[in-house]
Order: C-alpha cells, then structure tokens, then sequence
C-alpha cells in the first residue's frame, strides 16, 4: 500500500504519540485498514462463509475506546475502482488468488493452522463487510462517507475543508495526497506513530528544505506508486535524488537514460503526467454540499473529460446513495441485508465446483504445496485416491490402516491370553 520505503525514508519527521495526544479532536478513519484488522479474528469463518460479526466488534471496540477520551471518529471507506489503479489491483489479486488458492488446500487437508496463515494473507474487505459496519455507525450516530472512489483521496480532502484534524490510516498515500497530519501503526492501546508535514524539514533520510508539495509529489511518484510502477532500480533514495538534482521530468527522464542507461518504457512521462493529476484531482464527495467535487480545483485549461482515469463521473443521486451507504459503489445497487457475504458465497461455490475427482489433479495440488515448501514432508504423508486427499500427521491412521492396526492388536492380544493360560 502506497510508496514503498517512504516512511523510513523519512526518519527524523515520525514522534510517537499516544491517545491523549489526540483528545478532543475529531480523527479520520481509513475504515477499510480496521476492518481488515478485524478480519484477522474470523479469516476461517469469513472463507467458509459462516456468519460473524467479528470484524464489526473489533472496530466498535475501537470506536468506544476513542469516546473515552472525547475523540470523535469520522470513518471513511473505500468506493469504486479507480481506472488508473488497474495494474496494481490486478497484481494484488493475483497475489491474494495464490495464498487464497492454498488456504483452501489446507482447509481441505485439514491443516486450519496453515489455512488461516493463508486466509490472513489473502481476505480481501467487500462492500457486504463494509456495509455491516455502516449499519453499526448509524446505531450509534458516528460520522461517515463512502468515497466515490479511494478512501485516501477522501480523508485527504475531509482534512483539507476541516472536518478532520488528523487521520489514522497505514497508507503512504495520504502524504502524497497532501495530508497534514497522519498516523501510521495505530494499536489497541492508543499508540502510533504520527507524520506531520510541517516537521518535513526535520529529516534526517533526505534532505526536504526548501521543497514544494510537486516535488515531494514527484519523487513518491517516480519511486513507484499505485498508479504507475517504478522504472526499475529507480527507488525513493534514487527518485530523491533526480528530482532534486534535475526538478522536472522531462530533465529526469533524461537524465536515466543517458547517465544511468536505463529503459524506460515509451509512454512513461505520458503515465507520469496522469499519475500526478490523479493525486492532484481525484473525485471525491464533498460532505457539506452534498456533490461530487474534485480533491483540488482543476485548472481551466484541462479538460475533465479527457481525464476519465481519476475517477469517471457520477450521476449525482448515485454519488449521494453511495456515500450515503445505501448503495454498493461497485454495483452501484442497493446495499441488501443477505445473512452472508454473496462475494465470499461465489468464491466458496467457484471452489467446490473447480474441485476434480481426478488423481492428477489432487496430486498436482500436493505437488504444488511441496514445491512452496509449506510443510514439512517427515511429519506428513499423504495418501491419495480418485476422490479425495487423506491426510495423515503423526498419530493418525486412514480407514485402511485403521483396519490392519486393528487385525494386529488382535492377534497380540491372543498371544498374550494364550501365554497367561
């Protein structure tokens, strides 16, 4: 999430706070990073798609933690996908398919240790998850919004027009965004680590006085970040560097091929360029006037419409039902009240019907497993036939073992009554 190796690059700028640092004030959520968090708690449930509420009490007891202190939270969740973050989207759900594909391997091995290892790594929060806990904010009357698109834009601009004095969240994004005041690593016990852009001239990793919001923007940008991938060997000590030796980008893309012969891809500054106006304008909801706005005003001389990658428009009704939470910002639908998750009841149901009875395929899907060295084969055996993996750990025997065991202890058993007759 967000710019790789931002925040230690930032050493110096980080102080550690704790709850009273945050009294009276009112903070922003990224709802989506405590439901994840929640998520933790009940990964099995959530993947055999039983019913639970557990990731809705943990943030409740996060919500009423806070009160304690007069700290009024105001969560925002994420929306809809954002054209220009298509390639990391699909990357992370590749990686999210692979764990996701072995945790179901092991619940069907009966290894749940192992399953939940992989549950944990690959539970994705769905707008049915999200949805729950807005039924739960509207019990107790705390403020939120659904962003039309990402929740970082959002909590970016609830900031901006003073809805909120600080946002807790574990996404680098919001400094690029342009957040003031943002606190990563967030604990139970009212700890984190907070961010201050005022204290940016304190850096002890890089050398920030003197630099605009553009620069800093530039750098996070050409480092890499979900809108466009870094040009290889070009990280954020590497970035720093060229933005502020060469400042624009045109100068910097020079400077990469001729000094350091790196490729770079032909439509990059043209990436570059939409990478920078989805950070600068991205669609959001605005609170107070009830409309979709953008996070900065654009420039008279861009034309939205050619800018469909920070966010396409929405009718305003659909903008309202979202934030709102009455609608699903994927389907644009009404919200339903289904007893269980429909995205995790079709994930479950692909997998029982992607399920062959087949040997080849059962013992491909061992194969795989030993290939990833997820367990280790001296504590285990597997046993296989043309409809189901048995498997075996130490102390434990199959139907057809069971039998033999049994024929055996039976003849000792004779031989012993024989011997005291």
């Amino acid at each position: 999430m967000g710019i790789k190796n931002l925040l230690p690059a930032l050493n110096g700028v980080e102080r550690n706070i704790t709850i009273n640092d945050l009294r009276d004030l009112t903070i922003g959520i990224d709802a989506y990073v405590w439901l994840h968090r929640g998520s933790y708690s009940c990964v099995l449930e959530i993947f055999q798609n039983k019913r639970t509420s557990k990731y809705v009490d943990y943030c409740v007891r996060q919500i009423k933690y806070l009160q304690k202190f007069n700290i009024k939270p105001y969560f925002v969740f994420d929306g809809g996908l954002l054209p220009k973050k298509g390639g990391t989207e699909e990357n992370r759900n590749n990686v999210r398919n692979e764990n996701r594909e072995k945790g179901f391997e092991y619940l069907k091995l009966g290894q749940q240790n192992k399953a939940y290892d992989c549950f944990k790594k690959s539970v994705d929060v769905t707008p049915y998850m999200a949805y729950q806990l807005i039924k739960e904010l509207k019990k107790m009357n705390i403020d939120f919004v659904v962003a039309p698109y990402e929740a970082d834009a959002q909590l970016a601009y609830l900031e901006k027009i003073g809805l909120i004095q600080a946002i807790i969240t574990e996404d680098s994004d919001l400094l690029v965004f342009g957040s003031k005041r943002v606190i990563y690593k967030w604990t139970k016990e009212g700890t984190g680590t907070e961010i201050c852009r005022d204290r940016f001239n304190m850096c002890r990793g890089m050398n920030l006085n003197g630099w605009n919001d553009e620069m800093f923007r530039h750098m996070c940008i050409l480092s890499g970040c979900d809108y466009l991938p870094n040009i290889p060997k070009v990280g954020i000590k590497k970035a720093y560097t060229l933005v502020k030796q060469k400042r624009y980008i045109k100068n910097i893309l020079f400077e990469i091929k001729q000094r350091y012969s790196l490729s770079v891809p032909s439509d990059y500054e043209q990436q570059f360029i939409e990478a920078d106006k989805t950070f600068l304008y991205q669609r959001v909801f605005d609170p107070i006037k009830n409309e979709l706005v953008t996070l900065n005003p654009v420039p008279e001389e861009l034309n939205l419409e050619d800018m469909e990658y920070i966010g396409p428009p929405l009718k305003q009704e659909i903008a309202i039902g979202i934030a709102k939470g009455d609608l699903n910002p994927l389907t644009k639908e009404q919200n339903s009240n289904e007893l269980v998750d429909p995205y995790y009841k079709d994930l479950l149901k692909q997998m029982n019907e992607s399920k062959k009875p087949a040997s080849n395929n059962n013992q491909s899907n061992f194969n795989q497993l030993k290939a990833n060295k997820l367990f280790r084969p001296n504590q285990t055996k597997v046993t296989m036939n043309s409809n189901k993996i048995d498997f075996l750990t130490k102390g434990t025997v199959n139907n057809d073992n069971k039998n033999n065991t049994n024929n055996n202890m039976d003849s000792n058993t004779k031989r012993r009554n024989n011997n005291n007759q």
